[in-house]
């Protein structure tokens, strides 16, 4: 995990590419992408998280799940996670939920908020690897990981994106079909937003 410690500081480097070779719009998809709920769904929700983020933590189990239960169960809303790399224990994160089925990257996902408190110690190596043994990723399978250059450049280049052409400076980042949604720690201006009425 000790190269990885790098990626943040690439990325912030990568982020001076000039903004007109990175031009497009926040919600065009990327190969990191993590979506929840129908793809037909009128509305999406862009979500830029970090699991080492306590607010991306307080999001995910204080305001998702009603957020869940009132519009992605209901088929109006879709979400898309989307990384946004922090440090080297986000990095590996990623680098494990990107590496497995869609099934197991919800498992991955819920695993890493789950042990929060843990993976942001200091030596969180063992439970990192823990959860990647929880989703089929075994020891060899874990150290090939971290050399995957190829993914840690595409982690790198995402965040860039973010940072230098939609201006994300940090974590959680919400967009709602391509609107900055703030955060206030409640569910009202996600409902506010949802529900507003088109003009």
């Amino acid at each position: 995990m000790r190269r990885l410690i790098m990626a943040t500081t690439f990325a912030i480097a990568t982020a001076l590419t000039p903004t007109w070779l990175l031009a497009g719009s926040v919600m065009d998809p990327t190969p990191l992408d993590r979506y929840v709920g129908e793809q037909t769904a009128p509305k999406t929700l862009l979500v830029y998280t970090a699991p080492t983020c306590s607010n991306c933590v307080d999001f995910e189990r204080q305001i998702l799940p009603e957020l869940h239960k009132r519009y992605v169960e209901t088929g109006k809303l879709r979400l898309v996670h989307r990384p946004f790399i922090r440090n080297s224990v986000d990095a590996v994160a990623f680098m494990v939920i990107a590496s497995v089925n869609d099934a197991n990257k919800e498992k991955a996902f819920a695993a890493f908020t789950d042990n929060f408190e843990k993976i942001t110690q200091p030596g969180s190596k063992p439970v990192i690897h823990e959860i990647a043994a929880s989703v089929g990723i075994d020891s060899d399978g874990f150290e090939r990981l971290l050399n995957d250059q190829k993914l840690l450049d595409e982690l790198n280049r995402t965040m860039a994106t973010a940072m230098t052409v939609y201006d994300v400076r940090g974590t959680p980042a919400f967009f709602l079909d391509g609107k900055l949604i703030t955060p206030d720690g409640t569910i009202r201006p996600f409902a506010e937003a949802m529900d507003a009425k088109t003009p």
